[in-house]
């Protein structure tokens, strides 16, 4: 699943950064 979230993500970039940087920030950094 983690591998096809990250291809997901470039297309997605484009759309919505902040979103994304967020989104991937919670599941690189669950801890915090």
């Amino acid at each position: 699943t983690q591998t096809h979230w990250l291809h997901c993500i470039p297309k997605s970039k484009k759309v919505h950064s902040p979103r994304i940087n967020l989104t991937f920030r919670t599941m690189v950094h669950p801890a915090r």
